[in-house]
This record gives structure tokens, sequence and C-alpha cells, in this order.
């Protein structure tokens, strides 16, 4: 596909071209959605070629780097199922049945964290359009709600994978947690060594709330979002009263809602 490059280790080329399927077909869906089509490089690669793509220090946790590469684990990576672990006894028994029958049994949530792809993805919409969200939380609620939009129109059958998951949010170890206000999210990466996952405690219950926003709202909310910030940037006096008027009020849920208990 024009404009997208994927990268790839020996020893995983087929996991690379999966990837990159995936975002080819995410890229489709988001440019005719957002009416822009960003410049693309799907890194996979093995986790001795890891600091090659990124100086993150954790492998496999995606995310992307400098204006176009988006950086993916060519192999399952241990920080996922160190989340489950982390997760499993504070859950419901309900969950943990959903957790068994929708990743195995004991579960193995790579095939949730191969689908991040798409939310790196959404990141290269906004940042190549010369914007950046007024804070960190409404920047990953926007890729969430692009990732969660498209499983729901373009690949419906992969529902419970993308949000099964992130209803652990509800079990994650308090000790964790040094940050928990939503206008922190940003520090909550920096605040020591368990800061990856005091970040992905964050990102689990931004998953849950894209969830229910693209159910309530569908493409018009993602639109609206998009363009409004694109349109104006800078830090609105009041953010909450701009979500609500000019985008979607369930907006004011999310802000109103959090932490979530």
């Amino acid at each position: 596909m024009e404009g997208l490059t994927v990268l790839s280790s020996a020893s995983t080329e087929k996991r690379a071209r999966q990837l990159g399927a995936r975002t080819a077909d995410a890229r489709r869906w988001l440019d005719d959605l957002l009416g822009v089509s960003p410049r693309v490089v799907v890194g996979a690669v093995a986790p001795a070629d890891w600091p090659s793509i990124t100086d993150f220090p954790v492998y496999g946790f995606p995310h992307f780097v400098g204006d176009e590469t988006i950086a993916v684990g060519g192999e399952p990576a241990p920080v996922f199922d160190h989340i489950v672990g982390l997760t499993w006894n504070g859950i419901e028994p309900a969950l943990r049945d959903q957790m068994q029958a929708t990743y195995g049994d004991p579960p193995q949530v790579q095939s949730f964290a191969d689908l991040l792809v798409v939310h790196e993805l959404a990141h290269l919409y906004h940042h190549q359009s010369g914007f950046w969200f007024p804070q960190r939380w409404l920047a990953e609620l926007f890729a969430n709600l692009c990732l969660d939009g498209y499983v729901t129109e373009r690949a419906p059958e992969l529902g419970d994978i993308l949000r099964v998951f992130p209803r652990c949010a509800s079990g994650m170890d308090d000790a964790v947690l040094a940050e928990r206000d939503l206008d922190r999210m940003a520090e909550s990466l920096e605040s020591g060594p368990t800061g990856p996952l005091n970040y992905a405690w964050f990102q689990m219950n931004l998953h849950q709330a894209a969830a229910d926003l693209w159910s309530a709202g569908g493409a018009g909310t993602l639109e609206r979002l998009f363009h409004r910030f694109r349109s104006e940037t800078g830090t609105p006096t009041d953010l909450r009263a701009v979500l609500v008027e000019d985008v979607d009020p369930m907006l004011g849920d999310v802000i109103d809602g959090w932490p979530p208990i």
C-alpha cells in the first residue's frame, strides 16, 4: 500500500505482514472517515532489534516514534500477561470466566495487543495533521475510539478480544497506581518502575469509555472530536464545556465519572 512500510526481523516476517495488513485495512477506513492519509511505518521486530526502532524500555509496548513509525512487538510481549497476573485476583469470577472463554486458560492476551497497532495508527492522523489534543487522556481516548470503531465496523468478530481484557482494570493492584487523576495520565508513565502499568490502567479504562462512546455516538462523535481540535488548537479555558457542547455530551460523563470504581 502506498505510504505504508513494514519493518521486520528475520524471525518476525509472518507476523509483521499480518500486522501490516491490519494497519492497511484500518488506514483505508480511517482515511475515508477523517479525510487525511498519514505516512506509516510499522516496525514489528524481535526483542534484539527493538532498540533499532525505539528507545522505549518495555518490549512490545505499542507506541509511535517520531513522525510516522509504529513500534509493536514482532513476538508476544510479556508485559500484557504481566498485567493479567496483576489483576487476576482482583477481578470478579464472572470476568475470569469471560477472560478464559476469550483468551484461553490461562488467558493469553496477545490477540488484544495485536489490535493496538490501530490505536497507534490513529495517533498519526492528528500528529501528521499538525495538532495534539489538549490533554493526554483525550488523545488516547481519540485513538481508542478509532480502534473501537474500526473493530465494530470492519472486524466485529474481534469485539470480545478488544473489549474483555480492558475490564480487568478493575482488579489492578493499587500498589502500581501512583496516579489516578485523569489530567495526570501523562505523568503516570514516569511514576517509577510501575509507571507503564499505571499508564496501562488509564488506557484500559479509556478503552471501556471509547466502547461506550462509539456505541452511542458512532462515527459522528469521532469526526467531531478530530475536526474540533484540528481547527482550533490550544487548550480551551473550559475543556469539559467544549467537549460537551462541540463533540458529545457523553464526554462530560467520562470526566465526571473518573476515576472509575
